[in-house]
């Protein structure tokens, strides 16, 4: 480990809860005392643990008190904002990313009650976007994959909502400044949003493009231009830079740029 004062060492005691009490008792010297048997951890290092709660329908076993007692204790939520900002990063599937933009609360259904193997949760849905974009985009054609991944009722529902895909315009006309319809239904501009962003994303560095769409964007109503353009703020680090050297774009935030005041709470 870097004992610089610099560095934060982490030790990451991962999927500790699937451990038998035997073994989450060898812990006990690493949490308490920090060490393990002669080799000290240095004062720089952090000790975290993770693992699944004893109500998740998981491999899990009851935390002595006695390591319990030596942690503090969170428990992490899914939440789509974070996962929106991720999901744009690391080229989730337009389609996923708008049907979820759409009903947020989709992102994870689990349900200790159920006993289906198949839900919905931020991991299936990004095998949901690799068999998209891997596989075939098709959502009819790989629907029984996508069913057996975020369970039957969940992937009818995407399926259905995909269908307005089939009347949005062309993507490529608007980044190329041509004077195109804006759609008239709520699930379509979702839709075209979320594929504006994945092809924002593609031509990032392309800042002419980039201004025809944030045009474009204008004409959007208020809620779906700030849903857009604050998308657009993670198409690469620091990217809101690049943003504010756009006329309009500046345009955009003296007219509208105040609903970005609750948009990251």
């Amino acid at each position: 480990m870097n004992q610089s004062g610099d560095v934060i060492n982490i030790l990451l005691l991962d999927e500790i809860s699937a451990a038998a009490p035997s073994v989450q008792a060898a812990a006990y010297q690493i949490t308490l005392d920090r060490c393990v048997g002669e080799h000290k951890l240095p004062n720089n290092c952090i000790v975290i643990a993770a693992g699944n709660r004893m109500t998740d329908k998981a491999v899990a076993y009851q935390m002595p008190s006695a390591l319990a007692n030596r942690f503090m204790h969170l428990e992490i939520e899914a939440d789509f904002g974070s996962w929106n900002r991720w999901a744009i990063t690391n080229n989730i599937n337009s389609k996923v990313l708008g049907f979820l933009k759409f009903k947020p609360n989709y992102l994870n259904t689990f349900d200790n009650k159920n006993a289906s193997l198949a839900f919905a949760s931020p991991r299936s849905w990004e095998m949901v976007s690799n068999i998209l974009n891997n596989v075939s985009d098709d959502v009819s054609t790989v629907f029984p994959l996508i069913s057996g991944l975020v369970g039957s009722g969940i992937a009818t529902e995407f399926k259905g909502w995909t269908k307005v895909y089939n009347d949005l315009p062309n993507i490529e006309d608007i980044f190329d400044g041509k004077d195109v319809i804006i759609p008239s239904n709520t699930d379509a501009i979702y839709a075209l949003t979320s594929s504006m962003v994945s092809y924002a994303k593609k031509v990032k560095d392309d800042m002419v493009k980039i201004e025809n769409s944030i045009n474009y964007a204008m004409k959007l109503t208020p809620d779906f231009s700030l849903i857009l353009l604050k998308d657009y703020m993670y198409l690469d680090n620091d990217y809101k830079v690049k943003l504010l050297r756009i006329p309009v774009y500046e345009k955009w935030l003296k007219t509208r740029g105040r609903l970005l005041d609750g948009a990251f709470r």
